[in-house]
């Protein structure tokens, strides 16, 4: 079975809607992957992952840390690359944000 990792958005707390358009949209790449969600913050993210779950995700990985508080790319970057080593997933989904945009190719740098 493969296994695809979605990396989900919150704003103010809240998981962003573009996470629940990627996951479905992992779901549609291979509808018999394993979805693993991956949250990155700085509070208790399980109200989030419980969430994600509910939306689709077979289970979450979150990754807490001070430094995580607000978006850097160096920060989240270095967040889930831990993720991925861990994982070794077959594909990464994540959505078409500003957040997105600026995290995604930098993680493909360094894959």
């Amino acid at each position: 079975m493969s296994k695809l990792l979605v990396i989900g958005e919150a704003r103010e707390g809240e998981l962003r809607n573009v996470t629940f358009e990627a996951v479905a949209a992992a779901k549609k790449i291979d509808s018999e992957a394993e979805i693993v969600g991956v949250l990155c913050g700085s509070d208790d993210l399980s109200d989030s992952g419980q969430e994600f779950i509910y939306y689709g995700a077979d289970r979450v990985v979150t990754v807490k840390h001070d430094n995580l508080e607000t978006y850097t790319s160096e920060g989240y970057s270095q967040a889930v690359m831990a993720v991925i080593g861990d994982e070794s997933p077959d594909g990464i989904v994540m959505g078409h944000t500003a957040i997105g945009k600026d995290l995604t190719p930098k993680l493909a740098a360094k894959l």
